[in-house]
C-alpha cells in the first residue's frame, strides 16, 4: 500500500513536471513569437521611413519639372504669352492690310462719291503720288511755276520736303576702311537733316508703279573733303555687285533707308539707262529708242588674258596676296596664266542731245554739276566693270563725270601693274512704296541747291602708283 501510494504521488509529481514543462515551453514560444514580431515590426518601421524620404525627393523633382514648364523660359506660361502676342500682331498686320485696301478702294472706286480714277479726282480725295506723276506725264505739263494742275500733278525735279523725318537709320555712321576702300584711313558717312530729295522718275506701271527719288546733291562725308576716295582692288571688288553681296555704296546710303520706301541704295547706271531710255543691245552696243548712240563705247564682248611675269597682276590675287586674315577675300579663286577675264564697261556722252535734251529737269537733277564748272558734283555708280585697253586691262565702279555716264570704268586697277586713286561723291536713290501718297510726304515746286566751292581734276590730276602684290603665275 505504501508503495503503491509512494508511485502515485510519483506519477502525480511526473504530470505536474511535464505540465510545468508545457506551460514553460510555451511561455517560451510566446516571448520568442512576441520578439520576432517586434523585430518584424522594427524592419517594417525602416523600410517605410526610406520609402518617405525618396517620395518626397521625387515629389520634389517632380515640382521642378513641372514649375520649369509652366513658368520656364519655354513653358506654358511663356508659350501662352507668345501666342497671345502673335495673335495681336497678326491683328495689327490685319488692320494695316485692310486699312491699305481701303485706300485703294478709295482711289479707284470712289469711296467718297470724288468718282476716284486713277491720276484725278477732287483735290480733298487722297491720291497716291504715281497717280499724280502719270497725270502730270498724261497732260503734258511743264511743271514748275508753269504746272497746269498744281493740286493733281507731281513732275521730275519736284522737291519732297519731309523724307527725312521717316529715315530710320539716321544715328547709325558708316565708316569705311582702307581695307574696304584702298586709301589709308577712315571714311565717315552721317546722316544730314539739311539732305534735299527730289523726284527723279517713275519705275514699273500699273498697281506696282513706284516714284523714285534721289537726293538734291550727291551727298557728302564728314570733314572738309566731301569725295568717297577709292583705289586699286580694294576700291573695284567692294563695289562690284558681282563680287560681293556688301556694296559699299549702297552701305553708306543706307544711312538714309525709309519707312515709306522699299529700298535706298546707291545709284547704278541701269537706273540712268531705265529714266533715258537707255538699252544695251545684244550685241553689246548702247541704244536708244533703238538707234544706236554715236557718241557710245562698249567693252562687252573683248576679253584679254592674263599671262604671267611683271605686267600681269590680277585684282583677286592682290586681295589674297594682300589680306591673309580677310576670309571674303581668302575665299577669292586665284588667276593663272592663260585665264581670261571679260570686258563689261560701257560709256556715253550725257551731253550728246541726242541722249536727252540738257535744258530738262531731268538733265537738271542728273547731271548738274558733273560735266563743267570743275565737276563738283560728279559721282560713283554701283556698277563695277572691266574696261579692254588693248594690251591689258582695267578694274573700277562706273561714275558720272566729264559728261560721260560710264557703267564701269577700268582705272582703280589695271593688269598691267598700276592701280589709281579717284574721288567722287555719291548719289543715293530711294523707290517709294506703290501707296505712299500727299498724306505721308509733302510736294514743293521749288527748292535750292547748294554751290559746291570742291573741284576734282581732269583723269591725269588722279594719283598712279605701281603695285607689287598680285602677280599671276602659271597654275600649280
Amino acid at each position: 500500500m505504501h508503495d503503491e501510494k509512494n508511485q502515485k504521488e510519483a506519477a502525480v509529481i511526473t504530470v505536474a513536471s511535464k505540465k510545468d514543462s508545457k506551460e514553460r515551453e510555451k511561455t517560451m514560444e510566446n516571448q520568442k513569437k512576441c520578439f520576432n514580431f517586434r523585430k518584424i515590426k522594427k524592419d517594417v518601421q525602416g523600410i517605410t521611413l526610406i520609402a518617405l524620404v525618396v517620395t518626397i525627393i521625387v515629389l520634389l523633382i517632380l515640382a521642378g519639372i513641372a514649375l520649369n514648364l509652366t513658368i520656364g523660359e519655354n513653358g506654358i506660361f511663356s508659350r501662352a504669352e507668345k501666342a497671345a502676342n502673335t495673335w495681336r500682331n497678326a491683328e495689327t498686320n490685319e488692320q494695316l492690310a485692310m486699312g491699305e485696301l481701303g485706300n485703294w478702294i478709295g482711289n479707284y472706286l470712289g469711296e467718297n462719291g470724288n468718282g476716284g480714277s486713277q491720276g484725278g479726282g477732287s483735290s480733298t480725295e487722297e491720291k497716291w503720288f504715281v497717280q499724280k506723276f502719270e497725270k502730270a506725264q498724261e497732260d503734258n505739263c511743264p511743271g514748275g511755276d508753269a504746272c497746269t494742275d498744281p493740286e493733281n500733278h507731281i513732275h521730275v525735279g519736284d522737291y519732297v520736303t519731309n523724307f527725312n523725318n521717316t529715315c530710320t537709320n539716321t544715328s547709325s555712321p558708316v565708316n569705311l576702311s582702307e581695307e574696304q576702300t584702298g586709301v589709308e584711313g577712315t571714311q565717315t558717312y552721317q546722316y544730314d537733316s539739311n539732305t534735299t530729295w527730289r523726284v527723279l522718275g517713275i519705275r514699273g506701271s500699273g498697281d506696282s508703279a513706284q516714284l523714285i527719288l534721289t537726293t538734291g546733291s550727291p551727298i557728302k562725308r564728314t570733314g572738309d573733303d566731301p569725295y568717297l576716295h577709292l583705289e586699286g582692288a580694294e576700291g573695284w571688288y567692294n563695289t562690284d555687285d558681282s563680287m560681293t553681296d556688301n556694296n559699299i555704296l549702297d552701305e553708306i546710303c543706307s544711312i538714309y533707308n525709309n519707312s515709306l520706301a522699299d529700298e535706298v541704295r546707291s545709284m547704278r547706271i541701269e537706273d540712268i539707262n531705265n529714266l533715258l531710255g537707255i538699252t544695251v543691245g545684244e550685241d553689246g552696243q548702247i541704244y536708244k529708242n533703238g538707234e544706236k548712240i554715236s557718241s557710245s563705247q562698249s567693252f562687252i564682248g573683248y576679253s584679254q588674258t592674263y599671262g604671267q611675269g611683271d605686267n600681269h597682276y590680277a585684282p583677286e590675287n592682290y586681295l589674297i596676296e594682300k589680306y591673309p586674315s580677310n576670309e571674303e577675300y581668302q575665299n577669292l579663286r586665284p588667276k593663272y596664266e592663260g585665264d581670261t577675264v571679260d570686258g563689261s564697261a560701257y560709256m556715253y556722252m550725257v551731253t550728246d542731245p541726242s541722249v536727252i535734251d540738257s535744258s530738262s529737269k531731268l538733265y537738271e537733277v542728273l547731271f548738274d554739276g558733273t560735266t563743267s564748272n570743275g565737276y563738283s558734283k560728279a559721282y560713283w555708280l554701283a556698277s563695277s566693270g572691266v574696261l579692254d585697253y588693248g594690251s591689258f586691262c582695267g578694274f573700277g565702279p562706273g561714275f558720272v563725270f566729264l559728261g560721260l555716264a560710264c557703267g564701269g570704268y577700268g582705272d582703280l586697277f589695271h593688269s598691267c601693274g598700276r592701280e589709281q586713286e579717284y574721288w567722287f561723291g555719291v548719289r543715293p536713290v530711294a523707290y517709294l512704296k506703290s501707296t505712299v501718297s500727299e498724306n505721308d510726304l509733302t510736294i514743293s515746286r521749288n527748292g535750292t541747291e547748294e554751290e559746291w566751292a570742291t573741284t576734282i581734276p581732269d583723269p591725269d590730276g588722279f594719283t598712279s602708283e605701281s603695285i607689287s602684290a598680285g602677280r599671276v603665275t602659271a597654275r600649280p
